[in-house]
């Protein structure tokens, strides 16, 4: 295998598993929470729309931090069969 191939498995690897150990230790109940407040928050707003707005893009904003965690760890659950498949 390619060195350099193997380096960039392995360093996928340890990002997947650094970010499913604070998933799972911290941020998964995190997002939990928010998302309870952005609702609540919605819930107890007026129809004013820089309101809405605002939290749209709070949910938003949630949402692609809590997708980035989850691609990394996946990727890293790629990449770990690539490298086992390479090590054969």
């Amino acid at each position: 295998m390619n060195p350099d191939k193997e380096t960039k498995l392995k360093d996928e690897i340890r990002l997947a598993d650094s970010a499913r150990h604070a998933y799972n230790a911290y941020l998964e109940s995190y997002f939990a929470k928010e998302r309870l407040s952005i609702f609540s928050s919605f819930c107890s707003s007026n129809t004013d729309r820089d309101t809405l707005v605002t939290i749209k893009h709070a949910q938003m904003a949630l949402d692609s931090l809590e997708t980035s965690v989850l691609q990394d760890i996946e990727t890293g659950k790629l990449a770990a069969i690539m490298l086992e498949d390479e090590q054969g």
